[in-house]
Parts: C-alpha cells; structure tokens; sequence
C-alpha cells in the first residue's frame, strides 16, 4: 500500500529528473538535426528542411530557458505543464518530418527521413520515458503531425510506413509505463529505507535519552550520597552501587556505538594531540583495576612517536579501553603489556596478555557482533561480545588494521596500526621538565598502586566566581547538576524550558550556560538559536542525554559550543568551566552579561 505522501514524493522526484535530464536529450536531437541537413541539404526540399531545423533549434532555446529557470527553483505543477506543452510541439516538428518526403529522393535520402521521428521517439524515451505523462504528450503530438502532414502530400508512398511507425509509437509508449514502474519501485524502495533509517536515528536517540536520563540521576545520586558521613559498610554498598551504574552506562554506550557503526553514522573528528599522553592517561584509569586482580601492567612508549598528530581522541582511547577490557576479562594471572610506537608513519598499539588466549578456528569470528569465545567451565567470560567488533569498526573508520594473534593457553597480542598525520606541535611551557629525550619508558604501573580504598574527594573551587545558568526539566537530573555546581563554587539559576532560559538571559548576568537539548515548551536546539540571534555570546553547553552519532554536530549547528553526555561526572563539569572561562573572551565575569 503506497501512502499519499509517497507518491508526492516519488512522483516529485520523477518530475525533478524531467529537467535534470533534459539537457542530455537536447543535445542529441540537435546533433540529429544537423546530421540530417547535412545530408539532405543538396534535395528539392531544402527550404522546408531549414524551416523544420530553424523551428527545433528555437523550441529546443526556450526549453532550454525553461530548463534554467525551473534548476533555481522548485518543479511546480505550472513548470511541468508547461513542459509538457514545449514536449509537446517538439513532438509535432519531429512528425513534421513527413513534409519533407518526395518520391524523387533517393533511397538513402527516404530512408533518412523515415528513420527521423523513430530515432527521435527512442531518444524521448531515454529522457522523457520515466514520466509517461510528458512522454505521451511527445509521442501523440508527433503521430497527429505525421497523419495531418500525410493528407497534404499527393505522394501516397509514405503511408505505407505509417503503420509500422504507429506500431513503433506504441511499443515506445508500453516502454515508457514500464520504465516509470521500475523508476517508481526503485525511489519507493529508496524512500522507505531513508525513513527507516531515520526512525533508526530516532529509536536511537529517544532510547539513549530515556536510558542515559535515569542513569545520570542515579550515578548522581550515588556520588551524592558517597560524599556524606557514611561507615565502611555503607561506603562499600555506595562503590557497589556506582560501579553497577556505570557498568549498565557502558552497555547502554557499547550497543548504542554497535548499532551507529553498523549503519555507518559515526564521523571522525580528528584533532592535534599527544598519542603517547592520550595512551598513557588511559592505561593509568586501569592501575587499580589490574591491581586489584593480582596482575602486572606494563607500558611501553617508543621515542620515535611525534608528539603531536591528528588524532579522534575520544574514539582512540575508545579503543584502547575496549582492548584493554579484554585483556583484563581473559586474564587470570600474569601480565599485560601495552606498547606505544611509530612505524612507517603508523601509530602501532600492541597490547599483550597471558591470559586464556583463544583458538585459531576463533580468531576471526571473535570479532563479529555479540561473538564471545566459549569460556572454560572453571571461569566465568563478562560481557556481551562488543568490545573487539567496536574496537575493529573504529580502526577500520581510521583506515588502519587490527590483528590478532594468540594460541590456546598462552595468551594473546593484539595489534592495531593506523595512518599517523603528524601537526606542529603546541607550544609548551619551558619550565616544565623537557621529556622529549626520554619518552622511550617501560613502566611497571602496578607497583606504586596502594590498596584500593574508598575515600571522598576533595571539592575543587575554580578560580573565577562562576554564574551558571542551568536549564534542565528533570527534577531529579536538577539535583544533581546543581549539588555538583555547588561543589564547585558556582553559582546556580535552575530554569525548566528553553523559554524561561531565554527570559532569564535577558533579565541576569551569567559566565556560562549548561543547556539541556530535551525539554519541554521550547527544547535546548531553539533556545540556543535563539539566544545567538538574541546578541548572546556567552559560552553554551550542551548537556544532553541523546549521546548518538550526530548529536555533538547538531548542538554545534544550533549555536551551542560544547557538548558534554548523560551521566556526566563531575570532572566532566570542571573541564567545561576550565576550558571555557581561560578563554580570552572570558577573563572577567561581566564579560559575558547577556
């Protein structure tokens, strides 16, 4: 069953392709005009032949003219009327053809008259056959002109060619039904998949926001609750509590990125960085974790790597957390390995462990979606078999190789290489120590990791007074953003909607502005449009939950300048305040009174 608003669809891009086309086809019937009167110019019908010619040649410029006028604006029903009609008396000069016969032309000469509206039928149907309304109009125009144009000639040799012409007509006119099906189910086929694509996008990003939303008050709560007078038992529960969350957050983002990847949503965003730093800052988040277990962790930075490349940062230590999660999930005792180098202008990551390792017959099917290696009965293998696939999908992104090797028992190697652009690097302060000479290290990680406590984090104050104004409409997600302000010596205006954030960027002075994407009466998009239409030129942080491909381009799109993801922590938070108030437009806080 076809839908009305696909048949709008379909049939208006069949008429866009009437004039997409036409130029084409145009060209072709000059070209047949002038073949044709370079052969016949030297007959007794060598006038008509020049009216005929001159007649096309000033259709074919105001088709032409039409053809331009329509490309700069829409196709309306008046534009492929009058096409219709311009079609329409081509048609009738290509029938006119008959006029030009004479029983004392020559075979060849007869013959290239005759095969004139033939060949000019078949090239209407390359251009014109996708649309049988305008091709009907050219083809019934032009047998009308060939009948009417027979009566006025006393030679009766050219009807015998009428029938079989007549019969031509129609076989092009079936063609053409044909061709507008095939065209109609291919853009019908087209249309639904981009709709299904979207409602994808969609489902995406109303289930990452209904998941991410409760999650952030949950994670919230508990950093929340950690922060009080708690007894060990109280404070191991909260640690249970937290590492569940974010346990839960990291499947809801493992399957979230599988299924952007498998549809090809995901953009690079490449930026200068340190690859060794990025490296290290990410093995240094599993010190404990590793220590935990019993296990040894070394690092390995080769001197050879630059010390600046471009570099998608956040989907590099993608990367290099989801290869580290399985070496530490197949690993029972021993060892892990990382090591950083820089090979014939590749960076090469090879992280190493001694864990259970993973049968050949395996080592390419651990790699497809929600794959896992059959685990030994004596252990317990986590996870959903995400981890590699992602970790594959993005270094393919990056048009590197991922590889691995391993044997049953002894453990396994995995070896990502991708292309490395070095930049110029950032200028650097001299007074900090200079590593350039000693940036081939091996470290032991673990051996300075002490026993694994819970304590509470000291509240950090920024430098800088800070007026924040928040827009967010969940109650419980408000709590949080709030009391993690606070901790951070901010000052706080909670607003519910996009349009008590307007009002109140125009009645207050505010540093910064956290906004919410989904909210109520007005949403965080249009507010921030709005606002920058307003004259505000204060920095404006997008605090969404829809952590989707395409997301961070479309706060960015509508004004926004950062983006940060539900559940935030509250470093997170910090980050955004430090990277936005040392920015020379914000050295004072008047500065960016709205």
């Amino acid at each position: 069953m076809i839908r009305d608003s696909e048949t709008r669809e379909v049939n208006g891009a069949l008429q866009r392709a009437l004039f997409d086309e036409a130029i084409p086809s145009l060209c072709l019937g000059l070209c047949m005009v002038l073949v044709s009167g370079a052969m016949l110019y030297d007959n007794d019908s060598f006038h008509q032949l020049i009216l005929w010619g001159g007649s096309i040649v000033l259709l074919s410029a105001v088709r032409v003219a039409l053809v331009c006028w329509v490309r700069s604006r829409n196709v309306g029903p008046i534009s492929v009327k009058l096409y219709n009609g311009i079609m329409a008396l081509t048609g009738a000069l290509w029938g006119a053809t008959i006029l030009l016969w004479s029983a004392e032309l020559t075979l060849v000469d007869q013959l290239i008259i005759a095969l004139l509206p033939v060949l000019a039928a078949l090239g209407g149907l390359l251009s014109l056959g996708h649309w049988p309304p305008t091709y009907t109009a050219f083809i019934g125009a032009m047998l009308v002109a060939m009948i009417f144009s027979m009566s006025a000639q006393a030679d009766e040799s050219f009807a015998r060619l009428l029938i079989p012409l007549a019969l031509i007509a129609t076989g092009c006119l079936y063609c053409s039904y044909r061709l507008y099906l095939q065209k109609r189910e291919t853009l019908l086929l087209r249309l639904r998949n981009q709709d299904a694509l979207r409602s994808k996008d969609e489902f995406l990003a109303r289930m990452s926001h209904e998941l991410r939303t409760p999650m952030n008050g949950v994670l919230g709560m508990a950093r929340m609750l950690a922060k009080t007078p708690l007894n060990r038992e109280q404070q191991s529960l909260v640690a249970t509590l937290n590492q569940s969350g974010t346990d839960m957050l990291d499947l809801v983002s493992d399957l979230m990125d599988a299924a952007s990847l498998a549809s090809n949503d995901i953009r690079l965003v490449p930026e200068p960085c340190d690859p060794c730093e990025l490296t290290r800052a990410v093995v240094n988040d599993y010190q404990r974790l590793i220590a935990s277990k019993g296990l040894t962790l070394d690092l390995k930075l080769d001197a050879g790597i630059p010390a600046c490349i471009d570099l998608d940062k956040a989907r590099w230590e993608q990367i290099c957390r989801k290869l580290l999660d399985n070496a530490l999930n197949f690993t029972e005792k021993g060892r892990i390995r990382v090591q950083l180098s820089g090979i014939d202008d590749h960076l090469v990551l090879v992280i190493h462990d001694s864990g259970c390792g993973i049968e050949a017959s395996q080592l390419q099917a651990v790699k497809e979606v929600f794959h896992q290696v059959r685990p030994d009965a004596r252990r317990r293998i986590s996870g959903v078999g995400l981890g590699l696939p992602i970790a594959q999908s993005l270094v393919d992104l990056m048009s590197g190789e991922l590889q691995i090797a391993s044997e049953l028992g002894k453990g396994c190697c995995v070896t990502v290489s991708v292309p490395m652009v070095t930049v110029a690097a950032q200028p650097v302060d001299t007074t900090e120590p200079d590593s350039t000479n000693t940036r081939e290290v091996v470290e032991d990680l673990t051996k300075a990791v002490p026993d694994v406590v819970i304590h509470t984090e000291e509240k950090q104050t920024p430098v800088l007074p800070v007026r924040v104004l928040v827009a967010e409409d969940n109650p419980v997600n408000q709590l949080v953003i709030e009391a993690t302000l606070e901790d951070l010596g901010c000052e706080i205006t909670l607003v519910e909607n996009g349009l008590e954030a307007l009002a109140a960027l125009q009645t207050s002075a505010f540093d910064i502005v956290f906004m919410d994407c989904q909210m109520p009466e007005l949403d965080g998009f249009e507010a921030s449009r709005q606002a920058r239409e307003n004259g505000c030129q204060l920095p404006i942080v997008a605090v969404t939950a829809n952590a989707v491909a395409g997301d961070r381009e479309r706060c960015l799109a509508a004004g926004m300048d950062d983006y940060v993801s539900k559940p935030f922590a509250e470093e997170d938070l910090k980050h955004m305040l430090d990277k936005w108030l040392d920015c020379p437009d914000l050295q004072t806080p008047s500065a960016h009174a709205a």
